[in-house]
Protein backbone atom coordinates (compact mmCIF):
# COMPACT_ATOMS: atom_id res chain seq x y z
CA UNK A 1 0.00 0.00 0.00
CA UNK A 2 2.90 2.49 0.74
CA UNK A 3 4.58 1.79 -2.58
CA UNK A 4 1.41 2.38 -3.96
CA UNK A 5 0.98 6.20 -2.67
CA UNK A 6 5.04 6.20 -3.57
CA UNK A 7 4.17 5.84 -7.11
CA UNK A 8 3.38 9.08 -9.58
CA UNK A 9 1.14 6.61 -11.97
CA UNK A 10 -2.52 6.42 -10.94
CA UNK A 11 -3.69 3.24 -9.25
CA UNK A 12 -7.09 0.85 -8.58
CA UNK A 13 -7.60 -0.95 -5.25
CA UNK A 14 -10.40 -3.56 -6.01
CA UNK A 15 -11.92 -5.25 -2.72
CA UNK A 16 -13.91 -8.27 -3.73
CA UNK A 17 -16.50 -8.74 -1.99
CA UNK A 18 -18.91 -6.42 -0.33
CA UNK A 19 -19.49 -7.74 3.40
CA UNK A 20 -18.62 -6.80 6.38
CA UNK A 21 -14.94 -7.35 5.77
CA UNK A 22 -14.82 -5.75 2.88
CA UNK A 23 -16.98 -2.83 3.99
CA UNK A 24 -14.64 -1.87 6.55
CA UNK A 25 -11.33 -2.81 4.41
CA UNK A 26 -12.86 -0.05 2.10
CA UNK A 27 -13.44 2.37 4.90
CA UNK A 28 -10.07 1.93 6.34
CA UNK A 29 -8.08 2.04 3.05
CA UNK A 30 -9.91 5.42 2.34
CA UNK A 31 -9.41 6.71 5.44
CA UNK A 32 -5.49 5.89 5.43
CA UNK A 33 -5.08 7.19 1.46
CA UNK A 34 -7.14 10.61 2.50
CA UNK A 35 -4.38 11.29 4.66
CA UNK A 36 -1.67 11.06 1.62
CA UNK A 37 -0.74 14.05 -0.80
CA UNK A 38 -1.15 11.73 -3.67
CA UNK A 39 -4.71 10.80 -2.64
CA UNK A 40 -6.43 11.46 -5.99
CA UNK A 41 -4.15 9.19 -7.95
CA UNK A 42 -5.69 5.98 -6.20
CA UNK A 43 -9.23 4.93 -6.34
CA UNK A 44 -10.84 2.23 -4.41
CA UNK A 45 -13.71 -0.26 -5.46
CA UNK A 46 -15.97 -2.86 -3.70
CA UNK A 47 -17.25 -5.41 -6.49
CA UNK A 48 -19.83 -7.57 -4.79
CA UNK A 49 -21.85 -10.71 -6.89
CA UNK A 50 -25.24 -9.99 -4.96
CA UNK A 51 -27.67 -6.73 -5.81
CA UNK A 52 -26.43 -4.72 -2.38
CA UNK A 53 -23.31 -5.25 -0.04
CA UNK A 54 -24.12 -6.50 2.99
CA UNK A 55 -26.69 -8.89 1.75
CA UNK A 56 -28.50 -9.79 4.29
CA UNK A 57 -28.24 -6.91 6.82
CA UNK A 58 -31.32 -4.35 7.73
CA UNK A 59 -32.05 -1.81 4.68
CA UNK A 60 -31.81 0.70 6.42
CA UNK A 61 -28.51 0.10 7.75
CA UNK A 62 -27.52 -0.93 4.10
CA UNK A 63 -28.80 2.45 2.92
CA UNK A 64 -26.41 4.18 5.15
CA UNK A 65 -23.62 2.52 4.99
CA UNK A 66 -23.45 3.27 0.85
CA UNK A 67 -23.90 6.85 1.60
CA UNK A 68 -20.75 6.76 3.65
CA UNK A 69 -18.92 4.91 1.63
CA UNK A 70 -20.35 7.39 -1.73
CA UNK A 71 -18.84 10.00 0.59
CA UNK A 72 -15.14 8.61 1.04
CA UNK A 73 -15.49 8.17 -3.01
CA UNK A 74 -15.58 4.38 -2.68
CA UNK A 75 -16.61 2.52 -5.94
CA UNK A 76 -19.18 0.31 -5.66
CA UNK A 77 -20.52 -2.60 -8.11
CA UNK A 78 -23.09 -4.91 -7.10
CA UNK A 79 -24.85 -7.67 -9.18
CA UNK A 80 -21.65 -8.59 -10.78
CA UNK A 81 -19.20 -11.65 -10.03
CA UNK A 82 -15.42 -12.12 -10.11
CA UNK A 83 -14.84 -14.77 -12.60
CA UNK A 84 -11.16 -14.73 -13.15
CA UNK A 85 -8.30 -12.59 -11.88
CA UNK A 86 -5.15 -12.85 -14.31
CA UNK A 87 -1.67 -11.22 -13.78
CA UNK A 88 -0.52 -8.94 -16.15
CA UNK A 89 2.54 -9.93 -17.81
CA UNK A 90 5.27 -7.76 -17.45
CA UNK A 91 3.37 -5.69 -14.13
CA UNK A 92 3.02 -6.42 -11.32
CA UNK A 93 -1.02 -5.28 -11.92
CA UNK A 94 -4.07 -7.22 -12.79
CA UNK A 95 -7.14 -7.66 -15.26
CA UNK A 96 -10.06 -8.65 -13.21
CA UNK A 97 -13.09 -9.94 -15.44
CA UNK A 98 -16.60 -9.89 -14.45
CA UNK A 99 -19.81 -11.60 -14.82
CA UNK A 100 -21.89 -8.92 -16.57
CA UNK A 101 -19.29 -7.17 -18.85
CA UNK A 102 -16.86 -7.78 -21.60
CA UNK A 103 -14.41 -5.76 -20.76
CA UNK A 104 -11.48 -6.60 -17.60
CA UNK A 105 -10.84 -3.78 -14.82
CA UNK A 106 -7.35 -3.36 -14.16
CA UNK A 107 -5.91 -3.56 -10.57
CA UNK A 108 -2.80 -2.17 -8.66
CA UNK A 109 -3.96 -4.23 -5.32
CA UNK A 110 -6.52 -7.13 -5.34
CA UNK A 111 -7.93 -8.01 -1.99
CA UNK A 112 -10.22 -11.27 -1.70
CA UNK A 113 -13.12 -10.58 0.82
CA UNK A 114 -16.04 -12.91 -0.46
CA UNK A 115 -15.75 -15.22 2.17
CA UNK A 116 -17.40 -18.86 1.78
CA UNK A 117 -20.77 -19.91 1.06
CA UNK A 118 -22.97 -22.74 2.63
CA UNK A 119 -22.46 -26.31 0.77
CA UNK A 120 -25.57 -26.26 -1.39
CA UNK A 121 -27.88 -28.81 -0.21
CA UNK A 122 -31.51 -30.16 -1.68
CA UNK A 123 -34.27 -30.69 -0.09
CA UNK A 124 -37.01 -31.80 -0.78
CA UNK A 125 -40.17 -30.24 -0.89
CA UNK A 126 -38.24 -27.06 -1.03
CA UNK A 127 -37.13 -24.91 1.52
CA UNK A 128 -37.22 -21.34 1.87
CA UNK A 129 -33.79 -19.62 1.04
CA UNK A 130 -32.09 -16.09 0.77
CA UNK A 131 -31.15 -14.78 -2.68
CA UNK A 132 -27.25 -16.07 -2.09
CA UNK A 133 -29.05 -19.81 -0.59
CA UNK A 134 -28.79 -19.58 3.00
CA UNK A 135 -31.67 -21.71 4.09
CA UNK A 136 -34.13 -19.30 5.94
CA UNK A 137 -34.90 -20.72 9.77
CA UNK A 138 -36.66 -19.36 12.84
CA UNK A 139 -35.19 -17.81 15.78
CA UNK A 140 -34.50 -21.29 16.94
CA UNK A 141 -32.31 -22.59 14.31
CA UNK A 142 -35.00 -25.07 12.80
CA UNK A 143 -36.00 -25.24 9.56
CA UNK A 144 -40.16 -23.96 9.62
CA UNK A 145 -41.83 -27.20 8.21
CA UNK A 146 -38.60 -29.56 9.56
CA UNK A 147 -38.76 -28.80 13.04
CA UNK A 148 -36.09 -31.85 14.13
CA UNK A 149 -33.12 -30.22 11.42
CA UNK A 150 -31.66 -27.68 12.67
CA UNK A 151 -28.90 -25.75 10.52
CA UNK A 152 -26.00 -23.11 11.92
CA UNK A 153 -23.42 -21.14 10.01
CA UNK A 154 -22.91 -20.35 6.33
CA UNK A 155 -25.96 -22.22 5.20
CA UNK A 156 -28.17 -21.22 8.01
CA UNK A 157 -30.46 -17.75 7.75
CA UNK A 158 -31.58 -16.96 11.43
CA UNK A 159 -34.48 -14.95 11.76
CA UNK A 160 -34.69 -12.82 15.48
CA UNK A 161 -37.93 -12.65 17.40
CA UNK A 162 -39.22 -9.54 15.34
CA UNK A 163 -38.75 -11.86 12.02
CA UNK A 164 -35.98 -10.19 10.49
CA UNK A 165 -32.68 -12.60 9.32
CA UNK A 166 -29.39 -11.79 11.04
CA UNK A 167 -26.19 -10.76 9.03
CA UNK A 168 -23.81 -12.88 8.20
CA UNK A 169 -21.67 -12.57 10.78
CA UNK A 170 -18.62 -14.57 12.48
CA UNK A 171 -20.26 -14.02 15.92
CA UNK A 172 -24.06 -15.09 15.06
CA UNK A 173 -22.44 -18.68 14.36
CA UNK A 174 -20.83 -19.04 17.36
CA UNK A 175 -23.72 -17.88 19.18
CA UNK A 176 -25.64 -20.45 17.14
CA UNK A 177 -23.48 -23.15 18.10
CA UNK A 178 -23.53 -22.64 22.00
CA UNK A 179 -26.94 -22.21 21.46
CA UNK A 180 -27.40 -26.06 19.88
CA UNK A 181 -25.03 -27.41 21.90
CA UNK A 182 -27.73 -26.95 24.46
CA UNK A 183 -30.56 -28.03 22.63
CA UNK A 184 -29.24 -30.80 20.74
CA UNK A 185 -29.04 -33.15 23.80
CA UNK A 186 -32.67 -32.56 24.73
CA UNK A 187 -33.68 -34.19 21.45
CA UNK A 188 -31.19 -37.15 21.17
CA UNK A 189 -32.64 -40.70 23.07
CA UNK A 190 -30.02 -42.97 23.65
CA UNK A 191 -32.02 -46.60 23.88
CA UNK A 192 -28.62 -48.33 24.32
CA UNK A 193 -26.17 -47.22 26.85
CA UNK A 194 -24.77 -50.56 26.61
CA UNK A 195 -23.25 -49.85 23.14
CA UNK A 196 -21.87 -45.99 24.51
CA UNK A 197 -18.40 -46.79 25.03
CA UNK A 198 -14.69 -45.23 24.84
CA UNK A 199 -12.70 -45.30 21.98
CA UNK A 200 -8.90 -44.35 20.90
CA UNK A 201 -8.11 -41.22 19.71
CA UNK A 202 -8.47 -41.05 15.84
CA UNK A 203 -10.78 -43.84 16.31
CA UNK A 204 -14.29 -43.07 14.02
CA UNK A 205 -17.92 -45.06 13.98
Amino acid sequence: MRALLKSNKKHDIIIVGGGATGVSLGGALSDFVKGSKKSDMLTITIIEALPTILSGWDERLVEKVNEVLLKKEIRIRTSSAVIMVENDSGTSCSNIYLSDSESQIPSSLTVWTAGVKGYEITISPEVEKTKDGRIILNEFCQIGSYPNIFCIGDIAAVKDENGKLYPPLVQIAVREAKYLSKIIPKHVIITDHANLRSLPPNEKI
